[in-house]
């Protein structure tokens, strides 16, 4: 929210008369500007420990549990899920969720890549998505889905559901993040492929 000035005074001579001085500084950039630096600090540690995810010699399923992990704790979330697309069915599979309600996602771990929730979205059209509640609902989340993608190629979806609706610097930031874990899926499935070869 915007901040009110921060008044200070002093008392001094203008034109021989006794008068006041006021200096009012806004510090709602200042404050903004912070905000930022501190969203590229989380998303910077998000993407350092997203790579050693996928270093390490874990499953897919294991890494990408990790990644969700890493992504609520870095990124204050509510709820992180990894879905990754299964060509041959023509649908999207929970792989890891990790948050508030993580426990409550087997229920619905496959979905038709047609489906028209956020998650089918951006997974037909290729391009992330951001939906943000409307103000003073409390049973509503801020939610936003990232395709994962190489070449055009979907790979799979993340969704984000927030605990309040998220900052540009958090979804333009998140973009790279959401590449790198393409990435690391592309090149842990070529890796588990050439071992079964």
């Amino acid at each position: 929210g915007a901040s009110s000035p921060t008044p200070t005074w002093r008392p001094i001579q203008f034109l021989g008369q006794a008068a006041s001085l006021v200096l009012a500084n806004n510090i709602t950039d200042s404050q903004r500007t912070q905000n930022d630096l501190e969203q590229r600090i989380r998303l910077a540690a998000l993407d350092i420990e997203i790579g050693k995810a996928f270093i390490q010699g874990h499953s897919l399923p294991d890494v990408l549990r990790l990644c969700a992990v890493a992504m609520v704790r870095h990124l204050d979330l509510g709820v992180a899920r990894i879905w990754t697309f299964d060509k041959d069915a023509d649908v999207l599979e929970l792989q890891s969720s990790a948050g508030a309600s993580a426990d409550a996602d087997s229920a619905s771990s496959r979905i038709p890549i047609s489906n028209s929730t956020m998650v089918g979205l951006v997974a037909s059209e290729l391009r992330q998505h951001v939906w943000d509640p409307v103000s003073g609902v409390q049973t509503q989340t801020a939610a936003v889905g990232f395709p994962l993608v190489i070449e055009d190629r979907l790979l799979g979806v993340v969704e984000l559901l927030g605990k309040q609706p998220f900052a540009a610097t958090v979804v333009e930031g998140f973009a790279a993040v959401a590449t790198a874990i393409a990435a690391g899926i592309e090149r842990r499935r070529m890796e588990e492929s050439l071992a079964h070869d």
